[in-house]
């Protein structure tokens, strides 16, 4: 399976400001979003089939 996100998005912008009365801070930040995910499920046989066999009776 191959599962893509925003594959022709553009950045994300984060601001952080950050202030009091003797301080002052201002980040700006850009973050590109892009990416592809490739998955392989792979079953091992009988070791994921269900047993369907009869039931025992003890009467």
């Amino acid at each position: 399976m191959l599962t893509t996100v925003s594959p022709f998005g553009s950045y994300r912008p984060q601001k952080e400001v950050v202030s009091s009365t003797e301080f002052y801070s201002m980040t700006r930040n850009q973050y590109l979003t892009h990416w592809v995910k490739l998955s392989l499920n792979w079953e091992f046989g009988w070791l994921f089939k269900q047993y369907s066999g009869g039931k025992v009776s003890n009467d």
